[in-house]
């Protein structure tokens, strides 16, 4: 498991930082980059949209504009709203990386891969340095299975921003896909010595000591982070994914029940199709938890079948 996001503030363009505005009445979209900055994101997309909407902006401003809003609404979960405007933005600015880096992180949420590492090569490629850029082509690497790729990447985010435990940890799991348990260990480590709360580093080692053979310690994580989020729906996933490892199938089915319970329909639609696909007859991938697709599960469990999507 990776985390996808990163530090959306730093990616919104402050428009009263590009170019010569002097003619320009940029006062809302500044209104709009300090409320962003400061959480109220309402604000901030009305104080844009005031901004791209009053039609005295420079071109480049507007793409500015534009990319901000639409950095914004990729934020919030509303990339094929964001689309509109990070395309604009690129019409008028081809070059502009906010809106380069906003168009592949719609395109990512909305399972566009190959759109998503072509937008942040092409950003990557015009700004090299900007670490969140690298960062997102490396989870974008990792979804689709070129965890090569996706290390070397990390390895440059890693080098400019030592101790980020997010980063870390997703270099991790990137290390045990490729079934480098140890520098992925290594890695997990290092994640909790900065910072020993972060769950999914635990989860992450938990599952690489499952699959190194000794499910005993990861369920000893797997515990610790269900205890630490019990409403987590990956935590309890995760426990039950080693439970059904070390054939405790009744607990398991509950875990994942209890994953279900707390994660909904759309978790359940996620199980119905990897069950799908390792051949248990789940039935209909309609987010209904039951009938055929309880007995899949029942059976998978008892298989200890790998019912998470990773690794």
């Amino acid at each position: 498991m990776r985390h996808v996001s990163v530090a959306m503030m730093a990616m919104v363009a402050v428009v009263s930082l590009f170019g010569d505005a002097s003619a320009e009445d940029i006062t809302h979209c500044s209104v709009g980059g300090e409320a962003w900055r400061a959480g109220d994101v309402q604000t901030a997309i009305d104080n844009f949209t005031i901004c791209i909407d009053q039609g005295d902006l420079t071109p480049a401003t507007l793409s500015t504009a534009l990319s901000s809003r639409g950095n914004i609404l990729v934020a919030i979960g509303a990339p094929n709203h964001a689309l509109e405007d990070l395309e604009r933005a690129l019409e008028l600015d081809p070059t502009n990386v906010f809106a380069l880096y906003g168009r592949g992180s719609a395109r990512f949420d909305l399972g566009d891969l190959a759109g998503a590492l072509s937008d942040y090569t092409m950003a990557i490629d015009f700004q090299p340095d900007l670490l969140p850029l690298v960062f997102a082509r490396a989870n974008t690497f990792s979804a689709l299975g070129r965890h090569t790729e996706a290390i070397a990447d990390y390895d440059r985010v890693v080098a400019g921003q030592p101790g980020d435990p997010v980063v870390l940890t997703n270099r991790g799991w990137s290390y045990t896909l490729l079934g480098n348990y140890q520098a992925a260990l290594a890695d997990f480590d290092a994640a909790l010595v900065f910072d020993p709360s972060h769950t999914l580093a635990i989860l992450n080692r938990a599952l690489t000591l499952s699959l190194m053979g000794q499910p005993e310690l990861g369920l000893i994580d797997a515990d610790r982070a269900v205890s630490m989020t019990p409403d987590g729906a990956a935590a309890q996933a995760t426990r039950a994914q080693i439970l059904a490892v070390l054939g405790r199938s009744s607990e398991a089915v509950a875990g994942f029940e209890t994953a279900i319970t707390l994660g909904g329909d759309e978790l359940v639609k996620a199980y119905q199709r990897r069950l799908i696909a390792l051949g248990y007859d789940a039935g209909l991938v309609d987010g209904d938890y039951g009938g055929r697709t309880k007995v899949a599960l029942e059976a998978c469990v008892a298989d200890a079948c790998n019912l998470l999507q990773d690794p």
